[in-house]
């Protein structure tokens, strides 16, 4: 027992210096209202999977110039080195539109991605992106920073693939005619996909011409197929995305085309 005991206490005092926490204040420049400065935290402790970040205002705190904002951040080197990289890409103008992407080292497949949504027009546009990007790619890390209309997505190439086909079909202008049939992906590569048979990401455009229309063709889509757990909607382009095997890709389009 003391043997255990001594060797525990040897490996608490002599914790490699690489694993030790390290603290830094990034300040913000262009980020103004509670909202902005409260979703990078957000952003930070969802994404890069810190819980140890905390904000300080102050405006709020002494009553002076609100230039002075900054966020604290603990953790690994690493840690902080991808809340830089998060705090940089976040706190700008509101004028970016292109991906921006971050590696991290020594992982061969753990990206950081953020795509701006420019076309958003409302929170539920932002919001039903967010869900849609969570639910089909099973993504764990990603959120929303509402100022910017940017989506933030930590994963490995799969799940970063099928964001960007998602994003690139569905982040398009409210006046853009809907294609011409529906839209399809495969999931490719991912030994992580479960179950494994639902690789097929399917895209149908409808003529609901409101939200409540939308939702009552997804209702009987629902019916008709029995058990489709991924199935969502996209009110701004009119949509239902569904990620299913080809049997019940099969079975939603058919009830598309001969509702009950």
């Amino acid at each position: 027992m003391f043997t255990r005991a001594f060797a525990v206490l040897l490996a608490a005092l002599f914790t490699p210096a690489a694993e030790q926490a390290t603290e830094r204040v990034f300040y913000l420049t262009h980020s103004r209202t509670a909202q902005d400065l409260q979703e990078i935290v957000m952003v930070i402790q969802v994404v890069a999977n810190i819980r140890r970040v905390s904000l300080h205002d102050e405006q709020k705190a002494v009553m002076v110039s609100d230039e002075h904002k900054s966020v604290t951040v603990r953790g690994t080197a690493e840690d902080v080195r991808l809340a830089e990289w998060l705090v940089t890409v976040l706190d700008q103008p509101a004028s970016a539109t292109a991906p921006q992407e971050y590696r991290v080292p020594g992982a061969s497949d753990d990206l950081v991605r953020v795509f701006y949504l420019t076309h958003a027009q409302t929170p539920r546009d932002l919001q039903e992106m967010v869900m849609l990007i969570r639910s089909l790619a099973d993504a764990q890390y990603v959120y929303v920073h509402s100022t910017s209309k940017a989506l933030v997505l930590r994963g490995n190439a799969w799940r970063i693939s099928l964001a960007e086909w998602l994003i690139s079909e569905l982040n398009q202008p409210a006046n853009t005619r809907p294609p011409v049939g529906p839209r399809e992906y495969r999931l490719q590569g991912g030994s992580d996909i479960l179950p494994p048979e639902d690789v097929f990401v399917r895209i149908f455009y409808t003529r609901a011409r409101t939200p409540e229309e939308l939702s009552d063709v997804l209702t009987g889509m629902r019916s008709a197929v029995k058990f489709l757990p991924r199935s969502f909607l996209n009110t701004a382009r009119g949509a239902i995305i569904v990620r299913a095997s080809a049997e019940k890709i099969t079975a939603a389009e058919q009830a598309l085309q001969h509702p009950q």
